[in-house]
């Protein structure tokens, strides 16, 4: 039997509708050019790591390699975060703990793709899924990069704050 997008749409449960609406209200309102306060920028950090620990403590084997993937991502994701803030000019604003972030259209479409993609995979991610040979491996990859975007993200804001670059005042 085919599974057709209605019976997608149907088995899914309403809940999961509110969070798409509502990261898809965040990904629209991050296309404007945003003043974002250094205290949510360590918000999603910290809790990413503590989701991240507990996940991969209690609920996988952990061996030296995954360890090992999972500390090459965080870098090689911290490099990126970095770079990510320094082409898209996020600039300090002087003697504040205050960001002021350039819109841009990236994190819409990377939300519109996600969903696009998850509603057209027909199997559903369980813990049998990771739990094949390389299963532990990737959800090592996917954590320690995103979690490393976001800290490269911070390293520079918070060089933003320390040195600069800051935003000219416009009268």
């Amino acid at each position: 039997m085919t599974i057709t997008i209605w019976d997608i749409i149907a088995d899914t449960p309403w809940w999961v509708y509110v969070l798409i609406i509502f990261f898809i209200r965040i990904a629209y309102l991050a296309t404007k050019p945003q003043l974002v306060s250094i205290k949510k920028m360590f918000a999603l950090p910290l809790s990413m790591l503590v989701i991240s620990t507990i996940l991969l403590a209690t609920q996988f084997p952990i061996h030296w390699l995954d360890v090992s993937i999972f500390v090459l991502a965080l870098l090689l994701g911290s490099l990126l975060g970095w770079l990510h803030f320094r082409i898209k000019k996020v600039k300090a604003i002087m003697n504040q703990a205050i960001l002021y972030v350039p819109g841009s259209w990236n994190i819409f479409i990377l939300l519109i793709a996600i969903i696009v993609i998850r509603f057209n995979w027909n199997n559903s991610l369980s813990k049998e899924t990771f739990m094949q040979p390389n299963g532990i491996l990737v959800i090592s990859l996917l954590l320690g990069s995103s979690m490393g975007l976001m800290l490269g993200r911070l390293y520079y804001s918070l060089k933003c704050l320390k040195s600069g670059p800051f935003l000219e005042h416009t009268h």
